[in-house]
């Protein structure tokens, strides 16, 4: 409805989704998503007043922890946003997606807290292994593997390499590069950090896989990897 008729029809739409007598999280959750697009102030505080007693419920914590975060970030208070995701994680460590959400946002927003994000990582990772993959607990993940879980494991991997990278931490970063190939080598992210994360071009060994990747299929690592190819290239 949003992409259709637009923001205000698909506004109305969730807010009867909202008043039903089971009312939808998704639709809360959407009505803040689109609050935040359009810098509607009284639209995402109804939205996070409806959220509040929904922040507990295990399929729904994570979104819920992070919104709330962007929120703040969005009023200009970092520090406010990082202690709402700790404080969450101290409520509730048992969910895998708690942990996630809180190394997503340190990486994008505290790069200088590298560490602490692939901590947050690592821990979700290992919590999301041994979750089977019938689990009912919605987590969702953009990366293509043969179940949920292991696609949640692999997004934690590119997230603990990423957050190693932005510190500086090459050796650690270029480690957990090699877990991720091993354990996820048909995905182009991982060809994307074995190649990011390697300090020569041992044999042309990273320009072969800097091809691969820019024909895994992805559009934005394509455009990385033919970047980076050129302007090893001119550089020569």
């Amino acid at each position: 409805a949003y992409k259709v008729e637009g923001p205000e029809v698909a506004k109305t739409m969730l807010f009867q989704s909202c008043k039903m007598k089971e009312p939808s999280v998704r639709g809360i959750l959407a009505l803040c998503v689109i609050g935040i697009q359009s810098s509607d102030l009284s639209l995402i505080d109804a939205a996070m007043a409806e959220m509040t007693a929904h922040e507990n419920d295990p399929r729904h914590a994570h979104d819920i922890a992070f919104l709330k975060a962007s929120v703040m970030l969005l009023k200009g208070n970092l520090k406010g946003a990082r202690q709402i995701l700790l404080r969450r994680v101290r409520q509730q460590p048992w969910l895998a997606g708690l942990w996630r959400v809180l190394s997503v946002f340190l990486v994008n927003n505290l790069p200088a807290e590298g560490h602490l994000a692939a901590a947050c990582s690592r821990k979700a990772a290992a919590m999301s292994a041994h979750q089977k993959s019938d689990d009912k607990l919605r987590d969702t993940s953009t990366l293509k593997c043969h179940n949920a879980g292991n696609e949640r494991v692999a997004e934690d991997l590119v997230i603990e390499v990423l957050s190693l990278m932005a510190v500086g931490d090459r050796k650690n970063a270029k480690r957990a590069a090699a877990k991720l190939f091993h354990s996820h080598p048909h995905l182009p992210q991982a060809l994307a950090l074995t190649a990011a994360t390697s300090e020569t071009d041992g044999g042309g060994w990273r320009r072969e896989v800097l091809k691969m990747v820019s024909t895994s299929g992805d559009s934005h690592l394509a455009e990385w990897a033919t970047n980076i190819m050129q302007s090893t290239v001119s550089s020569i």
